[in-house]
């Protein structure tokens, strides 16, 4: 009501909301100026949106507007002196007055729409409008560039979504708010596999609940099953075209799952004003969504039956053809083509311009730098591989070595980032530590208390093994194909951290020697010439030489015992009979380090 009618009038095409009313533009004004009235009168005309008569009946309270069929069997709004001589001429056939005197004129949005056509369509949601006027929800936000100056904050969020780390992004969130008032702009910078269900829902519904910030979702590089969620609940999203929404995600879940996370999705599509089939589905690609196309006019949407049903009028909305997400979910242009995003940038400094801040200046959300550190770093696949080869490079370097030195506390050290760094990225719990503890425990039984390698060895080695993947991963037994994929990933950082363990003890033995430096950690290999010589002193004694000589026997021999050839005494067996002690005997074979004799004639 009031002059705010007068930017209605002055639009080409109207839609209402439901429990929309549109009049008393003049209810502000005490007298009516002839230069206001020649405005309503002019503009109305020029536009045809709302007829003159009914604008100037909104306008002046003691106009009153008419419909009236004519004998033509046209309908027309006219005012009372134009209806005077229409009836005179007897043209009139049928006449309504859309108001009393001396009352403002108000229409609903049933009389605007559905009595007298001046709105197009009624409109309970951004997404009915969108779907009325068959464009992206995303197109109809207000334009960025054209707004205040910013002050934003980043919150980066990499990794899998679980309970600690949304808690810990809400709570730098709220500091941020806490401790600069004047912040009005947040970049949710998202790169996650997927994550707790619950945990995606509450950041999901913080965000959306956000009424002093204006939301950004970026998505870089994937948002996989729920983590897409909290990227459709930012009021914008912005995506880069290989970057990956929904389908299957690091954490397999459930129909009874599904079933909560649709009730949550509705809630939280009621709250941004969207559809809620598409966001649904981009947790579970077996719900089938479709392409619904108005009967009479323009516009589409993108629903599930249920959703479909639930519209107040289903019926102008006809079924077309199946929109498949798929396990591997939607690239970033396609998001942008379902209305899912409002348009692909290359990068984040691209959406960071676009509302005119200088990426450079954005300061980031922050909670404790060590914790924030090694939870980003974690995330990384290379330094996981890099932690792994170091510490069991050292545990083998300490295990060839007497005692306990540097080597072992620089692999203990290392282990324990490993599972740090899995622990804060979600990927790993007490089950993989106690594994890791249990294998090596079995290790050391077997090294140490029980000889040979039996069923602690073999044992002990797998359930290492265990720990080290299964702290890659979130799952124990995969159940899509996104998790067989990383599955795959896993067993293949393991294995190139071993290879790289054996590749890396073959360099340092034949090449560490000669480096100038760290020459002096190992000592060098011998010469042809001193190998030759050490090989010889580590032979076995050899009786060769004895063959054919006669000696005397010092000891009974029963049948071994010992002879005495010239100042030489050897360990001697008897080849069959016993020979009394001083007897002589003649030594007929050596084998090895026996000597065969007999009594000699």
């Amino acid at each position: 009501q009031g002059h705010a009618v007068l930017a209605v009038l002055a639009c080409e095409q109207l839609v209402v909301h439901p429990q929309a009313e549109l009049g008393a533009a003049g209810i502000a004004e005490p007298a009516l100026d002839p230069t206001v009235r020649r405005a309503y009168a002019e503009i109305a005309d020029r536009r045809r949106t709302i007829p003159e008569p009914v604008a100037l009946a909104m306008l002046d309270p003691n106009v009153v507007c008419y419909e009236v069929e004519l004998a033509d069997g046209s309908r027309r709004f006219v005012l009372e002196p134009e209806l005077k001589k229409l009836r005179a001429d007897g043209q009139v056939i049928r006449e309504d007055a859309l108001g009393k005197p001396g009352t403002p004129l108000m229409l609903d949005a049933t009389a605007l729409e559905t009595r007298y056509g001046f709105a197009a369509h009624q409109a309970a949601s951004l997404a009915d409008l969108a779907g009325a006027l068959g464009v992206s929800p995303a197109l109809l936000r207000d334009d960025p560039s054209q707004a205040r100056r910013w002050r934003a904050v980043r919150l980066s969020l990499t990794g899998i979504l679980d309970s600690g780390k949304v808690k810990r992004a809400i709570r730098r969130i709220e500091t941020v708010q806490q401790n600069d008032r004047r912040v009005d702009l947040l970049f949710v910078v998202l790169d996650s596999p997927g994550g707790e269900p619950a945990a995606a829902l509450e950041l999901a519904h913080f965000l959306v609940r956000q009424s002093k910030l204006r939301t950004v979702a970026v998505v870089t590089h994937e948002a996989r099953s729920v983590a897409a969620l909290p990227a459709i609940a930012c009021d914008e999203l912005y995506v880069t075209e290989d970057a990956v929404l929904g389908g299957d995600g690091s954490v397999a879940l459930s129909q009874r799952e599904l079933g909560d996370i649709r009730e949550s999705v509705q809630e939280l599509a009621e709250l941004r004003e969207i559809d809620w089939s598409l966001p649904m589905a981009l947790v579970d690609p077996k719900l089938p969504v479709y392409r619904f196309e108005r009967v009479n006019g323009v516009g589409q949407r993108y629903l599930c039956d249920e959703e479909h049903r639930r519209l107040p009028e289903p019926g102008d909305w006809r079924r077309g053809a199946a929109i498949d997400i798929g396990e591997e979910g939607i690239t970033g242009e396609r998001a942008v083509r379902l209305g899912l995003a409002r348009q692909t940038v290359r990068s984040f400094s691209d959406v960071a311009e676009r509302f005119g801040v200088d990426p450079r200046k954005i300061s980031e959300a922050k909670g404790q730098w060590l914790v924030e550190t090694v939870q980003t770093l974690g995330a990384q696949p290379w330094l996981a591989r890099t932690l792994l080869f170091i510490a069991f490079f050292a545990l083998i370097s300490e295990a060839s070595s007497p005692g306990l030195g540097i080597a072992g506390f620089v692999s203990a050290v290392c282990f324990l980032l490993f599972f740090w760094a899995a622990f804060l990225n979600g990927t790993a719990g007490w089950l993989e530590v106690i594994l890791f503890l249990g294998g090596l425990i079995f290790l050391a039984a077997e090294v140490f208390l029980i000889p040979g390698f039996g069923v602690f060895g073999i044992g002990g080695a797998v359930m290492l093994l265990a720990s080290l993947v299964l702290a890659a991963q979130t799952f124990i037994v995969p159940h899509n194909s996104y998790q067989l994929r990383i599955l795959a990933r896993s067993l293949w950082l393991v294995a190139a951290a071993g290879c790289g363990v054996l590749g890396g003890i073959w360099v340092v033995s034949r090449y560490l020697h000669r480096i100038p430096v760290l020459s002096r950690l190992m000592l060098s290999p011998p010469s042809e010439e001193q190998a030759e010589i050490q090989q010889q002193r580590e032979l076995p004694v050899s009786y060769q030489h004895l063959i054919g000589r006669t000696g005397v026997a010092i000891t009974p021999l029963v049948p071994g015992g010992k002879a005495e050839f010239g100042e030489e005494t050897v360990p001697v067996i008897s080849e069959g009979d016993l020979i009394e002690k001083g007897s002589k005997v003649l030594v007929v074979d050596v084998v090895g380090p026996k000597v065969i004799v007999v009594a000699a004639e």
